[in-house]
């Protein structure tokens, strides 16, 4: 009886962590949206199913997270402007400093980034920002909520260590693209240190979203 006792809460505990891999999945939909939904439709329609279907994901989303406790219910409160512009100065200290160690190594753009611009002269502009600006919220959720209180509830300083790896790891593309590592991971580490320690997760999802907000304007001027 206690053999199946054991049994029962180890399955338990193994379907309460693959909700995990339901947050992932999650995150996930904004970029098959963004690129699946133009092939089969011509705008407006196109247009409209993808932000129909990008609010839906977000809802859908923060709903699950709330289900599963992970994340408070959202309120302003949560929304502290000094340690989000804080976090910001940070991210790009990090960001600059991995730069400036991936130039001086040969690496001069991630494989990653490479293939978002290609994208970004593909689908409309306003589509794509919406797209990685909403992957602040997705990615914070996935990369620490999700490995903090999900995966390793118990053992915040191995989820550090999980959590910069795993964000650094999905981000880049083979082996033949490892240097792309140093960037990723300086920039897990600017989120992921900072969420240890404060467990604000709309802070985290805030300056995730400014950031990926200012690379993508930054880029689109680049590219014209």
């Amino acid at each position: 009886m206690n053999i199946l006792k054991k049994i029962i809460n180890f399955l338990k505990i193994v379907i309460w962590k693959a909700n995990w891999i339901g947050l992932f999945i999650l995150s996930q939909v904004p970029m098959v949206l963004l690129t699946l939904v133009p092939k089969f439709t011509s705008p407006p329609i196109s247009n409209i199913i993808f932000i129909i279907g990008l609010l839906i994901t977000i809802i859908a989303t923060y709903y699950y997270a709330i289900y599963l406790q992970i994340i408070p219910k959202i309120n302003i409160y949560y929304f502290k402007l000094g340690k989000i512009a804080q976090g910001f100065i940070i991210l790009f200290i990090a960001s600059a400093a991995s730069g400036i160690i991936s130039q001086f190594l040969g690496s001069t753009d991630t494989a990653n980034q490479t293939t978002l611009n290609e994208l970004m002269s593909k689908v409309p502009f306003y589509a794509f920002a919406l797209a990685t600006i909403s992957a602040g919220f997705f990615e914070e959720l996935v990369f620490r909520a999700g490995i903090f209180e999900l995966l390793l509830p118990k053992h915040p300083k191995t989820a550090v260590i999980v959590s910069m790896l795993i964000f650094a790891l999905l981000h880049i593309h083979g082996s033949s693209d490892l240097l792309s590592l140093i960037p990723y991971l300086a920039m897990s580490a600017a989120l992921t240190i900072p969420y240890y320690k404060h467990r604000n997760i709309y802070v985290n999802m805030s300056v995730h979203a400014l950031w990926n907000c200012m690379v993508t304007f930054a880029t689109m001027s680049m590219l014209g």
